[in-house]
């Protein structure tokens, strides 16, 4: 699917956590009423699971219908695995400890108006040609020790939104 000529790409440095995370969006020219692309990767698993809740929550309530969404999760067993400890030691050295898993990631975006598809690297659609490590089998039965998703979706165009008005606008 082609995009429309008149599409701008703008990256706003924003904590979407933080109050008056909407009115520093429409200070940088986000229109909320308009459908948007939202790409959530290398985020959601350093977040804790209520952070990963209310940014999925702000996102909802910002996005048009239509919206699209794209993000990565890996699943609880990867922040749990014996053969993880050694990765996961090395973030924690870091500062950036992986703190949320999802087995679903579906389902969770689901909880926010976005019908979405998850694949794991080196599945179809996660792949690209860059995955050069065994995929592990995504069967619950197999529940391989860890697995990481891609995941792609669509806001569905469930319910009207408001955006507050910013009460004076700020300049990025």
């Amino acid at each position: 699917e082609s995009l429309p000529d008149a599409v701008v790409r703008r990256t706003v440095a924003v904590d979407l956590l933080a109050a008056g995370r909407c009115h520093t969006l429409a200070a940088a020219g986000y229109d909320p009423s308009r459908p948007s692309v939202w790409t959530l990767e290398g985020l959601l698993y350093y977040l804790y699971e209520d952070e990963v809740r209310r940014l999925l929550d702000t996102v909802r309530s910002v996005t048009a219908p239509g919206s699209r969404i794209a993000g990565d999760l890996v699943n609880a067993v990867a922040l749990t695995a014996p053969e993880m400890r050694p990765l996961l030691a090395v973030f924690e050295a870091l500062g950036s400890p992986w703190r949320y898993g999802c087995d679903e990631p579906e389902r969770l975006l689901a909880e926010y108006g976005v019908d979405a598809t998850a694949a794991q690297p080196g599945e179809p659609g996660a792949h690209f040609g860059r995955w050069r490590d065994p995929v592990p089998r995504s069967d619950r039965a197999s529940r391989p020790a860890w697995r990481a998703a891609r995941v792609c979706g669509r806001r569905a165009a469930s319910r009207a939104f408001r955006v507050p008005r910013a009460r004076s606008p700020q300049r990025l």
